[in-house]
């Protein structure tokens, strides 16, 4: 898989380390990913952890942005992953 899209879904799963580590497993090297979401529905903390668990699983950070109603970022999956245990968030 080249490209995921994620909208407005991954602050609904139950375990979101485990869904980022399932789009990394589907990702092909280099392969990118992309996470919207409204705001008003949507903290600011979420953004830090939705960004930190990204960033362990080993993607890179490649844009964000935040308008008045929606938060985005891109990212890359990168190489190693920062841990090869489970993803706690």
């Amino acid at each position: 898989v080249d490209f995921v899209f994620a909208y407005s879904v991954l602050e609904e799963v139950s375990d979101i380390g485990a869904a980022v580590l399932e789009i990394r497993r589907l990702l092909r090297p280099g392969g990118r990913v992309a996470v919207a979401q409204f705001m008003f529905d949507f903290s600011s903390v979420m953004q830090r952890v939705m960004r930190e668990t990204f960033q362990a699983a080993g993607f890179t950070v490649l844009d964000e942005s935040m308008g008045r109603l929606m938060w985005r970022v891109r990212f890359r999956k990168g190489g190693a992953r920062k841990s090869e245990t489970t993803i706690h968030v």
